[in-house]
């Protein structure tokens, strides 16, 4: 039932004119949703699951809000005024990162042509990609970039496992397990955006960027302890 429902997640999720890729989760896997809620309480269920996962209403798979996504992306564009953004680009240049196979690396030569003659170009691709705005005018809703929720559309064992934090209230006191719910490792999510050109950058460098982010960065809680990363 879960690969017949993977499956047609795959399938049924793209249209022509959303652009996507596809990351795997890497070990220890992924916590996407920790600040819900699942536990009923009381001493009966005391190996009950404590933090929750976000799971989309219609499928009932563990996806990653697409607001949570723009946020992670908004935070790493705005690095050091763009600063992060040059040295991603530059370093797709110069083959030291590797491209998603569908890159069009000529994108890359217009970008630099562009911002060579345009030093405002970090706020206005700040400004349009994630505020939909144009100086003081709003972009039309239907030419705003959107980040949908990733959905799971391949694992290769089991979709979910268990892990524990323990929590210490004293150091004389006995640790507290608190047991939570986590994606587990190789499995692979698909990244969904609805992307549109723009002055200060194509769709496809954006597609590719936001890519190479994530691989960068994760998402999720927990990453600084390996959590929410992929590859």
């Amino acid at each position: 039932l879960l690969v017949h429902r993977l499956s047609n997640v795959k399938e049924e999720s793209l249209s022509n004119n959303i652009s996507h890729f596809a990351l795997k989760t890497i070990y220890p896997g992924l916590l996407c949703g920790a600040g819900y809620e699942h536990e009923i309480g009381g001493k009966e269920m005391e190996d009950e699951y404590k933090l929750g996962v976000f799971f989309d209403y219609t499928t009932g798979l563990p996806v990653i809000p697409g607001s949570s996504i723009k946020g992670v992306l908004r935070s790493a564009c705005e690095m050091r005024k763009g600063g992060y953004i040059i040295d991603i680009i530059n370093e797709l240049k110069s083959k030291e990162r590797k491209a998603n196979k569908d890159f069009k690396e000529n994108d890359i030569d217009v970008f630099q042509n562009n911002i060579a003659e345009n030093k405002a170009w970090h706020q206005q691709f700040i400004d349009t990609v994630f505020e939909g705005t144009n100086g003081e005018k709003g972009i039309s809703i239907y030419k705003r970039d959107i980040f949908l929720d990733a959905f799971p559309i391949k694992t290769e064992g089991k979709l979910f496992g268990n892990d524990y934090i323990t929590h210490h209230e004293s150091p004389l006191k006995n640790p507290n397990p608190i047991q939570f719910l986590r994606v587990q490792p190789k499995t692979t999510y698909q990244f969904r955006f609805v992307l549109y050109d723009s002055k200060s950058m194509s769709a496809n460098l954006k597609l590719e960027i936001f890519r190479q982010i994530i691989l960068d960065l994760g998402l999720g809680a927990k990453t600084n302890v390996g959590y929410g990363q992929f590859q």
